[in-house]
């Protein structure tokens, strides 16, 4: 997974939990937890410990923790400089779950390793 999305978990930490929450996750997962570079792609297996240090850490439960990323993910995507990509994917949650793939092809550009989800939308 690339650095933004570990990035994104250590921002979830500190403004869930505090500096000293994080510094306890890096203590658990490792060195490789000090920083992560954006755009670089790291190990899915990295990720997968960050979030069992937060469960841990937090108390939450592992699914928990990813609840709370994905809403946290949101909000700090439109922070980091990407709130303009997703503002032009559409003005109703119907044209912008439609446009997600058209918005990982476009996100490819950036991150060339990106192996994106494909998403299918149907409505009764």
């Amino acid at each position: 997974m690339y650095g933004l999305l570990n990035r994104a978990i250590k921002d979830l930490v500190e403004s869930s939990f505090g500096q000293d929450a994080w510094a306890e996750v890096v203590t658990r997962v490792g060195p490789s937890a000090l920083d992560f570079i954006a755009m670089k792609k790291y190990p899915d297996e990295l990720t997968y410990e960050l979030v069992k240090a937060v469960s841990d850490v937090s108390g939450l439960s592992q699914e928990a923790v990813m609840d709370a990323f994905g809403e946290h993910w949101i909000s700090y995507t439109g922070h980091v400089g990407h709130g303009d990509l997703i503002a032009i994917m559409g003005d109703d949650t119907i044209t912008f779950l439609r446009n997600l793939d058209a918005m990982h092809v476009r996100i490819m550009s950036i991150f060339p390793e990106l192996e994106p989800p494909k998403f299918a939308f149907f409505l009764e």
